[in-house]
């Protein structure tokens, strides 16, 4: 019998090029499992495929590239420019002093965000750099003369990989997860077709799962570098189109969940239903991509699909046209996979793939791995469910997980009932409560404007789950998008939404194509911005809360004149803004500013390198403001204890 993890007839070569694209800032440091699930079902049907993860490549060129003491300036390209004092400018100039410290001595990727605390930095940075549109400025040739398109026209001339693809290569396969990598997945296209005309060029994944039709074709059209689109599951269409190039005979319109060109028109193949998840092959993780991050893991499919499915904003249940709602692998192949993968690799990493891991699938896994005594940390998404009992978590726990990703968006019982969903506030109370005395860690997604969520709704939430802080341990609030593809957006008036731009986006969409813009009157634009500032104020509070930083030190007010102090410099950007001076304190992620006269204290303390509060008194034109501002600077962390060796 032939394992699924292996095949007598692959060939010695590639044939095919499976392509992550830029832009998913969330995914640097990481290794996104899509390419290597497809790469280990073309193996075992013959086919040898090699991997191209460019969202890293993206990553490590801005850090290695002179562009950045550019972008320190505000300059991101030509006609792309931002003040220095934004975000993006600010991430710049500390990254000029700091960046070498997200590549550790052996060159590994230090990205990721529980890898090193300046890695945020590096998604703030990129931002500027995202290209997330609609469909009319994709069909138009003037998006890719853009600055920011120039950037990826660059990344691509120069990088290795697809300067020296190996001449057999005659299928190129474009996975695009978000928004932000369609358009730079449509200028690879041209970069490659313009090395090779008999190349194919194939693109899928979920964006295009979720894309309209009528947005497949014009993007088709508008871009005949792309020569197939693959709709739903890929494995089965690849696998065709890449045999048919493979012996000469490349008719993508007879492929079931393609779509492509024929003459003037395109022509759209329903898809048919997918394979098994059981009788997919086990992903082939390339081990020269694990080999550069600093903390890899290993993704292993789960399911597809929502067991709940059911949530009104929720979309994910239409990538998967032509299947069931949910699919999900039998306990035992998933922890046989991951036994392998451990053994292969020696990575005990997993990260689960899955829109929600059910309680009893979870159950099962952990008592399979407990079973088989397999040693590994792993992670999941997971939905509030009353069957996660304490049993569930106690076992969870043992098997080695260390936390659950839980979508709490809201404690408003009104708005979670209108959004359809699973659990009510009262279950999520004791879901967090539970799994704290099991001792699972959590990690929370909160949407605070739900569709007609109010300010005080919202609010609420906040307090509630300010209370349980001490049970979780990351937060990430996410405004709410109407997606065309949810129900909310096949009927946003039944949700209390009114369309605004059907051919508009907010700016934070990660799929303009798919984004609805909406107005929702349940709270007025100063309210909602409020309501944000307040929800990343507790998120900054719960996630950094565990980094020791010598400014927060608790001094007791008698010594403070027995005690030398100094500038905390290495955590903090200077930038001059009008007649003041704002001060970035990249540890806290927070700004101040500060009065125009403050240059030349700034000046004096650098100079003193060390003083008590004395001394900074006496650089201040009265007593009162001396104190007043001392004291201010070391609550905000400006201010740090002075040793003889200081470091971050």
């Amino acid at each position: 019998m032939t394992s699924l993890h292996s095949s007598p007839n692959s060939t010695s070569n590639p044939e095919v090029v499976l392509v992550f694209p830029p832009l998913v800032e969330t995914n640097f440091g990481s290794y996104y499992p899509s390419i290597a699930v497809l790469a280990g079902y073309l193996k075992s049907k013959g086919i040898e495929a090699t991997q191209i993860d460019l969202n890293e490549d993206f990553a490590r060129n801005i850090l290695q590239s002179g562009s950045l003491d550019c972008m320190a300036r505000g300059i991101f390209g030509d006609n792309l420019s931002f003040t220095p004092d934004s975000m993006p400018a600010v991430a710049a100039r500390l990254l000029t002093r700091y960046g070498h410290l997200l590549i550790d001595e052996q060159g590994k990727h230090l990205f990721r965000e529980d890898c090193s605390d300046l890695a945020y930095l590096l998604n703030i940075v990129v931002e500027p750099l995202k290209i997330d549109v609609s469909i009319s400025d994709i069909s138009s040739n003037e998006i890719f003369l853009q600055p920011r398109a120039i950037v990826y026209r660059t990344l691509f001339e120069k990088t290795d990989s697809l300067r020296n693809l190996p001449s057999n290569i005659h299928t190129v396969g474009i996975s695009i997860a978000v928004g932000p990598q369609l358009v730079p997945a449509l200028i690879l296209a041209r970069h490659l077709k313009a090395a090779s005309k008999d190349i194919a060029v194939v693109i899928g994944g979920p964006v295009i799962s979720l894309m309209d039709l009528g947005d497949i074709e014009k993007v088709l059209i508008s871009n005949p570098e792309v020569d197939a689109a693959v709709r739903s599951d890929g494995e089965y269409p690849l696998e065709i189109l890449i045999k048919n190039k493979r012996a000469g005979d490349w008719e993508p319109s007879q492929v079931l969940g393609v779509s492509c060109r024929v003459g003037s028109k395109v022509v759209h193949r329903a898809p048919e239903r997918g394979p098994d998840l059981d009788s997919i092959p086990y992903a082939h993780y390339d081990t020269k991509l694990l080999a550069r991050l600093a903390k890899p893991e290993i993704g292993i499919l789960q399911s597809r699909g929502c067991y709940w499915g059911r949530c009104a904003y929720c979309d994910y249940n239409e990538l998967y046209k032509g299947n069931p709602n949910y699919r999900a692998r039998s306990p035992n192949n998933f922890v046989d996979e991951m036994e392998y993968q451990i053994k292969k690799h020696g990575i005990q990493n997993i990260s689960v793939i899955t829109e929600a891991i059910s309680p009893a699938a979870a159950r099962k896994i952990s008592q399979l791995i407990l079973k088989k005594g397999i040693k590994v940390k792993w992670h999941s998404f997971a939905m509030i469910d009353k069957r996660f009992t304490k049993d569930v978590f106690e076992a969870l726990v043992k098997s080695g997980c260390e936390y659950l990703v839980i979508g709490v968006e809201t404690m408003a019982n009104r708005v979670l009932n209108f959004m359809n969903k699973a659990a009510n506030s009262e279950e999520t109370v004791r879901f967090i409560l539970d799994a704290k005395e099991c001792g699972l860690d959590l990690k929370l997604n909160l949407i605070p404007d739900l569709p007609s969520t109010t300010y005080q709704e919202a609010m609420d939430t906040l307090e509630l789950v300010e209370k349980r802080q001490d049970c979780f341990i990351y937060v990430s609030p996410f405004p709410f998008e109407a997606t065309r593809s949810s129900s909310i957006g096949r009927n946003p008036e039944t949700f209390g939404l009114r369309v605004i731009d059907s051919d508009s986006t907010s700016g934070q969409a990660q799929f303009a194509l798919n984004h609805l813009e909406v107005f929702d009157p349940a709270m007025n634009a100063k309210e909602r911005e409020h309501v944000f500032a307040e929800y990343h104020a507790f998120a900054a509070r719960v996630n950094n809360r565990g980094v020791i930083d010598a400014s927060s030190d608790v001094v007791d007010q008698d010594d403070l004149n027995n005690i030398y102090f100094r500038l905390a410099d290495e955590y903090l950007d200077f930038v001059k803004v009008g007649s003041e001076i704002q001060c970035y304190h990249w540890l806290k992620r927070k700004r101040y500013q500060m009065p125009e006269e403050w240059p030349e204290i700034i000046a004096k303390m650098r100079f003193s390198k060390k003083f008590n509060k004395t001394d900074f008194i006496n650089w201040l034109p009265t007593t009162d403001s001396g104190k007043f501002y001392f004291d201010k600077l070391l609550e905000m962390g400006i201010l740090t204890r002075y040793q003889h060796k200081n470091s971050i």
